[in-house]
């Protein structure tokens, strides 16, 4: 019996850390595709007829207009596919551990819910490299590039650990990267770009594992200087 604990525990907990990179290699592409998803949707979006909206100049980029919301829309879908558990989500809340079967959730409709409704949220920021942080309109160029920061929920039991961070402690070496003690994470900074930041920075007393990915998509813009002109009459043209 002795025997079969010694060499059944490493075999677990190896098996168990297979799982959890293979989550992560999953979210590493998923990120990547819903990049490329989102800037298709940009180059349409940003040079869109204004009426369709909310009269928006083109290439209008303010976190709460209408064209980014759009934008936000197709970066999410893909995203919904990694997204956590509902189950998962309220476990996350509370600190409660979760389990394997948690992680790979119920039915695909919970992990929508969970998604859509508050997950997105405060787990994805949609940004654009050539604009400046608190810019509202893109500047003119050839191409358009699309950013996506995302924080993926790592919550394979016993090795999460091993790979992923508490929020609160990507947090804290953040701060410190700031006073110049620690090597920056650029890409968590990105994170405050999601739209619900309050619920984000609720999970700094979360002991739920976590692992930042980011990725961007670059394609033509689709953008012509006519554009601006046309919009004088209420509409971009044809």
């Amino acid at each position: 019996m002795v025997e079969f604990l010694l060499a059944f525990v490493p075999v677990f907990i190896c098996f168990l850390g297979c799982v959890q990179l293979v989550f992560l290699a999953a979210a590493d592409l998923v990120v990547r595709h819903s990049a490329v998803t989102g800037v298709r949707a940009a180059i349409v979006v940003l040079a869109d007829d204004p009426r369709y909206y909310a009269d928006e100049h083109v290439r209008t980029i303010a976190a709460s207009g209408k064209r980014m919301a759009a934008i936000r829309t197709a970066v999410s879908y893909p995203l919904a596919a990694i997204a956590p558990d509902a189950n998962v989500a309220v476990q996350i809340a509370t600190g409660e551990a979760t389990g394997l079967a948690d992680e790979l959730g119920s039915t695909p409709a919970t992990r929508l819910l969970s998604a859509f409704a508050l997950y997105d949220a405060l787990s994805t920021a949609v940004t654009f490299p050539a604009a400046a942080r608190d810019a509202t309109l893109l500047p003119e160029d050839k191409t358009v590039t699309l950013q996506v920061t995302y924080l993926f929920h790592c919550g394979v039991p016993l090795v999460a650990a091993m790979f992923c961070s508490t929020y609160g402690s990507m947090f804290a070496k953040q701060k410190l990267a700031r006073r110049g003690k620690k090597r920056a994470h650029a890409a968590f900074d990105d994170l405050e770009f999601a739209p619900n930041r309050t619920a984000q920075q609720g999970l700094l007393l979360s002991s739920a594992r976590f692992r930042v990915f980011q990725a961007s998509a670059t394609l033509p813009s689709q953008y012509a200087r006519y554009l601006d002109d046309s919009t004088k009459d209420g509409h971009a043209g044809t």
